[in-house]
C-alpha cells in the first residue's frame, strides 16, 4: 500500500501557512480539531518548515514572543511523498515521534499531512482483510 492511497485523508489534513504569517495567525489554523500541524510555505509554494500544535505550545512555554513563525517552525522537514510505502512512512513516524507528516509532491509542494492514526487503521484494515483471503482460502472458498 502506498501513502497515495490515503490521498483524501491526507489531502483534507492539509492546512499552509505562508512563512511571514504571524503567530496568531498559526494559533488560530491550528484550533481545527482535524489540523494538528501546519507545513509553512515560502513564496514559491515550496514547503519550507513545519509547525504542530506542540511547537506553539513551546513557544508560549518558554515566554519568547516572536512575531513570525521563522523562529518557531522546525526547518528540518520529515516527509514522504505520494508513491511511498504506507508500512515505511508509519515506521519512520513512530521512530521520530511524530503525530502527522507531511506529503510533499513535485518541488516539494505539499500534497497532504499524513496522520498516525490514519497510516494505522489503513494498514489494520489491509491485515484484516489479508487475513480474511487467508480464512477463506484455508476454508476452501477460493480467493474472492
Amino acid at each position: 500500500m502506498i501513502v497515495e492511497n490515503l490521498s483524501s485523508a491526507t489531502s483534507g489534513r492539509l492546512m499552509m501557512i505562508a512563512s511571514h504569517a504571524s503567530v496568531a495567525t498559526a494559533a488560530r489554523a491550528l484550533l481545527d480539531q482535524n489540523i494538528g500541524l501546519l507545513v509553512v510555505c515560502g513564496p514559491e509554494g515550496e514547503a519550507v518548515g513545519v509547525l504542530s500544535r506542540v511547537d506553539l505550545v513551546r513557544h508560549i512555554a518558554d515566554e519568547q514572543a516572536r512575531e513570525s513563525l521563522a523562529g518557531l517552525m522546525s526547518t528540518d522537514i520529515v516527509s514522504c511523498r505520494p508513491e511511498d510505502d504506507l508500512l515505511g512512512a508509519w515506521k519512520v513516524m513512530t521512530a521520530q515521534g511524530l503525530q502527522s507528516m507531511p506529503v510533499l509532491g513535485i518541488e516539494s509542494r505539499p500534497v497532504g499531512v499524513l496522520d498516525l492514526r490514519d497510516a494505522l487503521k489503513a494498514l489494520f484494515d489491509a491485515e484484516l482483510y489479508q487475513e480474511q483471503l487467508l480464512e477463506n482460502y484455508i476454508s476452501g472458498f477460493g480467493y474472492n
